[in-house]
């Protein structure tokens, strides 16, 4: 049987050493490890008084090794602001992307005609240069070179664009079949 009538009896409120707080009956004595914290009185006052004081209910040394690693991770970041930035050459795909021209296909959304019209219009093409080991697609933001070739039904689409490689400015410059979809293209540091 249980007793849904509330005592009314005095509480404590109570601190560990890691400032975690609790409640603690006034008829007992604090166990050892808590401290009186020096507030008193009915149950739901000393709760909602541990809820105004207690906002950061982390244990004290979590917060400590958390204010050190932050600590050292400051102190990384100004010695390494300190050091001058190493200056890398391009990645291996852009080096592998400059050396030589390279066929490609659009890649598979663009290669019906509707779509392919479309990302004419957009100057937007997703393009895939394959090798022996991997299939790289590319996006490239381009302009039509010569626009009657639009117009008179030219086979060949002569194009250039941009794209960011790596963080590296390419211009690719290249043409590409109406039938096919497929194309010839080269890439320069721009």
């Amino acid at each position: 049987m249980t007793n849904d009538v509330e005592i009314d009896i005095e509480y404590l409120v109570v601190t560990n050493d890691e400032e975690q707080y609790s409640i603690w009956p006034c008829l007992k004595s604090v166990p050892a490890g808590w401290n009186f914290e020096g507030y008193s009185g009915p149950k739901q006052e000393c709760l909602s008084y541990i809820e105004s004081v207690w906002k950061d209910m982390r244990p004290l040394s979590l917060r400590k090794k958390m204010r050190e690693r932050e600590q050292l991770f400051d102190q990384l970041i100004k010695e390494a602001e300190k050091k001058p930035a190493k200056k890398l050459g391009p990645s291996s795909l852009v080096q592998f992307l400059t050396k030589q021209m390279h066929n490609f296909t659009l890649h598979a959304n663009e290669k019906n005609e509707a779509n392919f019209r479309s990302a004419l219009k957009q100057g937007l093409f997703h393009i895939i240069i394959q090798n022996k080991e991997h299939e790289i697609c590319l996006r490239v933001d381009f302009e039509i070179v010569r626009k009657d070739e639009l117009d008179n039904d030219f086979k060949q689409i002569s194009f250039k664009g941009l794209l960011e490689v790596d963080f590296v400015p390419l211009l690719c410059i290249g043409t590409i079949d109406q039938d096919t979809k497929k194309g010839c293209c080269e890439f320069n540091l721009n």
